[in-house]
């Protein structure tokens, strides 16, 4: 009897063609969703960064703006341009300073020169003046793979 068992366990005998084909089968279905599950959570990342590149262009051009406009303003030369797309004023270093929405940029000029804070991106700028608070508000259209929610606004 032991020889027996003995013989069955040293058997010879490899896969049968159809175990090879259900085990071949098997290992390329795990290998493809495992390929599948990194290429969501890759695509995912990258919707994520280019989002988040958006958010801090809009928040540094907000800061900008707010900052500029606190440090160098004249209060009495304050002027909403454009139906309230754009501000200008004098500063204290009696140079003009415009922040204007230019197409889909925002740009600031000031003694002849020329900055793009939000370039191609830009789909709102409103300013309004209220006695001397002005108010701010800027926006940039999120990326066009972008699920989450509706444009990215700052006030």
């Amino acid at each position: 009897m032991s020889s027996k068992k003995l013989a069955i366990l040293t058997s010879e005998n490899g896969f049968t063609l159809i175990e090879s084909i259900i085990a071949v089968i098997l290992v390329t279905f795990m290998m493809s969703g495992l390929f599948l599950a990194w290429y969501v959570v890759e695509r995912r990342d990258r919707n994520l960064e280019q989002y988040w590149q958006y958010k801090e262009t809009l928040e540094l051009a907000y800061q900008i703006t707010h900052q500029t406009m606190r440090a160098k303003a004249k209060s009495p030369t304050v002027a909403v341009l454009f139906g309230g797309q754009g501000i200008s004023f004098t500063g204290t270093d009696n140079n003009l300073w415009n922040f204007v929405k230019d197409g889909n940029n925002y740009i600031v000029t000031h003694g002849g020169k020329e900055e793009i804070l939000i370039p191609n991106i830009c789909n709102n700028a409103l300013f309004a003046l209220d006695g001397t608070k002005v108010d701010i508000t800027l926006g940039v259209t999120t990326p066009a793979n972008w699920t989450g929610a509706d444009d990215l606004n700052i006030n």
